[in-house]
């Protein structure tokens, strides 16, 4: 019997081309069909996102890293394996290691996939005749990244409430004030970036990746009324498109009209000093920069971030930069924004990640009952 074919000759790779033995190419080909088949036939998942999935599955079935590791079908996966690969994945560009999130999606395919094939008695019975081992478990939570949810062993990230985004931003330009009437502008300068940086981030819903590349050309404003209102666009730079290490560009309707006035007050009154700076480059484009006058790191955001919590007395909260991307989801949504508009300016693909964003309030719930029946129910009645 000859190879089956498999239905994603578009990722250029076969697995009879990646596996010497011609046996095990057949039975690891059967497998990725038998995942194909399952995922757009009896889950009725997209063909094509599926076809992404199986693109990855190759990657690490043709995974090479001599001495200790050559392309391996299934059935010889182990953990060694899967951690130099996790390092491969993750580090293959050093200066730009793929982020959590990626990551996370990368090994959430393998898992699912060793998954699938260990509960077929058909695949897995021919494994051991055919070369004596089965598709063992070799993923867990002490090797993988796990994705925070709302049970007792992962969490998810906090929303801010706009309350405390009121006063997280109203902290920070007090804070400024006072800078600047004490003549400490280093610490000025900063905390008008930190203002501009993470009322960008939250108005456009941005990882703190994508905040971090955003240059100076990377807004189109449009202020004229005569355009329909129109008040601009960001183009932005969001998670690695699967199986490259390219990043997916996208470009972000500004929907709050504040942004404007906001970005038009950094770049002409705070971003100058910081291109002042000797240590700055020549082709320098980045729209934040650091106070050493280098593109601001994502560390560096996230110890910012913390800095302006605690000063805002918020930290009792448990607020990550994250929570103003949750927010953005949810405010959107609540200010009459269909949720796959929300996603697709977000960079979320699928709905059901636009939906774990979202944290509908009591309040907002309670509004739309008026707003729909005219009517609110009372608890008891």
């Amino acid at each position: 019997m000859g190879v089956v074919p498999i239905p994603y000759q578009v990722f250029g790779q076969r697995v009879d081309t990646i596996l010497s033995d011609p046996k095990a190419a057949e039975l690891a080909n059967r497998m990725i069909q038998h995942y194909y088949d399952t995922r757009t036939a009896a889950k009725r998942y997209d063909p094509e996102g599926v076809k992404k999935q199986m693109s990855i599955i190759l990657q690490f079935l043709s995974f090479e890293q001599l001495p200790h590791h050559r392309p391996a079908p299934p059935w010889e996966w182990e953990d060694t394996r899967w951690v130099a690969w996790a390092m491969h994945i993750a580090f293959q560009d050093p200066e730009d290691p793929l982020d959590p999130g990626s990551q996370r999606m990368y090994q959430g395919t393998i898992r699912t996939f060793v998954r699938l094939i260990m509960r077929s008695e058909v695949l897995q019975t021919q494994a051991y005749h055919g070369f004596g081992r089965k598709v063992q478990e070799f993923i867990h939570e002490d090797n993988s990244i796990v994705h925070l949810t709302d049970d007792n062993t992962h969490k998810t990230w906090p929303d801010m409430s706009r309350e405390d985004i009121d006063i997280f931003f109203k902290s920070i330009e007090e804070r400024c004030t006072e800078a600047q009437q004490f003549r400490q502008w280093g610490e000025a300068y900063e905390l008008a970036r930190d203002y501009a940086m993470f009322y960008t981030t939250y108005v456009l819903g941005l990882r703190r990746d994508e905040v971090r590349r955003l240059d100076v050309d990377s807004f189109r404003i449009e202020c004229d009324p005569e355009k329909d209102g129109e008040i601009g666009e960001a183009v932005v730079f969001g998670k690695r498109k699967k199986g490259t290490v390219k990043k997916k560009r996208r470009t972000v309707q500004l929907t709050y009209e504040p942004l404007v006035h906001v970005l038009t007050q950094y770049m002409e009154n705070v971003l100058p000093w910081f291109y002042l700076k000797k240590t700055v480059a020549p082709d320098e484009t980045a729209l934040f920069l650091s106070i050493q006058g280098k593109r601001i790191g994502y560390d560096t955001i996230l110890k910012r971030f913390h800095k302006n919590i605690d000063a805002a007395l918020l930290t009792k909260k448990e607020y990550v930069p994250h929570s103003l991307r949750h927010s953005y989801v949810t405010q959107e949504q609540e200010r009459g924004f269909p949720a796959k508009f929300v996603g697709q300016q977000a960079g979320q693909e699928f709905e059901s990640t636009v939906l774990r964003y979202t944290h509908f309030k009591k309040e907002f719930f309670k509004a739309k009952m008026l707003e729909i029946t005219g009517k609110v129910w009372s608890k008891g009645k």
